[in-house]
């Protein structure tokens, strides 16, 4: 497991993830929200969290497993309702093709984690894409980081 996803996960905190809960050395299992965790990331991280925390998936979709939550980035509609109780949310979902789209999604879903008391955003970028301006979605991305990083909720990026 990489070092992000074992933190997430419960393992070792980073200090903009705030102290630990419970008695010291042993970790109550977190719970944690992922968006986009039916896209091609989404489901590569969901077995690397599974039995190592309590994972929800947001999904505009129907779905009937008990781990998907309804709720839709683009409105806010079900994010209330998907964040009670959620630790930490990771922003996997991504709109390459609508970058705009990408960016509105990113700033719906913090103004909801922030009300709903997350104690901690990962959000999911490219490495470099702020020095590589050129496409669209990389500038989504860039100007999304910087959304995530004002938010008001403790992030990792």
């Amino acid at each position: 497991m990489s070092p992000a996803a074992h933190a997430v996960a419960g393992g070792q905190q980073t200090a903009t993830a705030g102290a630990g809960r419970g008695q010291e050395g042993a970790s109550p299992m977190k719970t944690i929200l992922v968006t986009g965790g039916s896209g091609v990331l989404g489901r590569a991280l969901l077995p690397t969290l599974e039995g190592r925390a309590d994972v929800r998936v947001l999904s505009r979709h129907a779905d009937s497993r008990p781990t998907f939550r309804p709720g839709d980035l683009q409105t806010g509609a079900g994010l209330a309702d998907a964040l009670r109780g959620v630790d930490t949310v990771i922003h996997a979902a991504s709109q390459p093709s609508r970058p705009q789209v990408d960016i509105e999604m990113t700033g719906v879903l913090l103004a909801a984690a922030r009300e709903a008391g997350v104690r901690h955003v990962v959000y999911v970028s490219i490495v470099g894409c702020d020095r590589v301006q050129a496409f669209p979605y990389y500038r989504a991305k860039t100007h999304s980081e910087a959304l995530v990083a004002a938010g008001g909720v403790p992030f990792t990026v």
